[in-house]
This record gives structure tokens, C-alpha cells and sequence, in this order.
């Protein structure tokens, strides 16, 4: 992957782009559609959503761009 993913990602375009993702997303209480939840918007919204901190939210973007790289 060539760009970096950042937190205005649409969560059913990221786990497009980066399938791996999902783990992640589900150990932080992000649901999304692959994950049996029909949950839309971008991985911002989701994670103000479930309350997670800002530091959280760079802590799963630096993962997923971990992930994108090792594609």
C-alpha cells in the first residue's frame, strides 16, 4: 500500500483495503460489517462512538498501517 490510512477511513473501505484489520477493530469494540454488525461511517466516528481516547486512535491507526505494509 502506498498512502497512509488515517482516522477518516470508511470502516467498510478499510477492511477492504486491510482485512487484518478486523481483529483489531473488534478487540477495541469497533464493530463493523464483516464482523456481524452492520456499522457504517469512518474509523473516527466508530471510535468516538465506543469512547475511545485519541490515544487509543493512533495506537489501532499505527497498527493498521503496520498491517497495510506488510502487504
Amino acid at each position: 500500500m502506498n498512502h497512509k490510512i488515517d482516522a477518516n477511513i470508511y470502516i467498510e473501505d478499510l477492511i477492504e483495503v486491510v482485512p487484518q484489520s478486523i481483529e483489531l477493530l473488534l478487540k477495541y469494540g469497533i464493530a463493523c460489517i464483516k464482523c456481524g454488525a452492520p456499522i457504517w461511517g469512518t474509523l473516527l466516528e466508530n471510535a468516538k462512538r465506543v469512547g475511545l481516547s485519541d490515544a487509543d486512535l493512533e495506537k489501532i491507526l499505527f497498527e493498521i498501517n503496520t498491517f497495510a505494509q506488510q502487504k
